[in-house]
């Protein structure tokens, strides 16, 4: 089940990942009109680009785990790659990371933290992020603990 949800979630973010694209081709894909009822919650383009996306993708499932290691390394590698070089140019563009990373005292109001207060905020920090995973790895093996029972 985790898996469907997953997959499901992944190929709505790969259609909107093709809106983009086929926006950037045809901007007036983005302001198309829309022939799905409001109940839909959903608009004419955007199930365009999810039955696209599903459609490309589907057919990688079928492929062999063994078959595609390769191509997922490679694949890692340029995104590595990709998501650094886009990270210089916007910090390079922004001319630093802006007053979130520099002092977060003016964002929050809140009075900037040193020395022990600051290492427990990010021992705080790390832990709630890495409960938020280990909760639902939990819930997962349980439930292919579970499962066959």
């Amino acid at each position: 089940m985790l898996v469907t949800h997953r997959y499901g979630y992944q190929t709505w973010l790969g259609g909107q990942v093709i809106k983009v694209m086929i926006g950037t081709w045809a901007p007036s894909f983005y302001t198309m009109e829309n022939t799905l009822p409001l109940s839909a919650h959903l608009e004419t383009n955007d199930l365009i680009c999810f039955v696209l996306f599903w459609t490309l993708s589907l057919p990688i499932l079928a492929i062999r785990p063994e078959r595609y290691r390769i191509p997922a390394v490679l694949s890692s590698v340029a995104v590595t790659v990709g998501v650094l070089a886009l990270m210089i140019w916007a910090l390079a563009k922004q001319g630093g990371g802006g007053p979130l990373l520099l002092d977060v005292s003016k964002t929050l109001g809140k009075p900037r933290l040193k020395g022990a207060a600051l290492g427990w905020a990010m021992v705080k920090s790390v832990s709630s992020g890495i409960g938020g995973w280990a909760g639902c790895v939990a819930l997962a093996l349980c439930a292919a603990l579970l499962a066959p029972h």
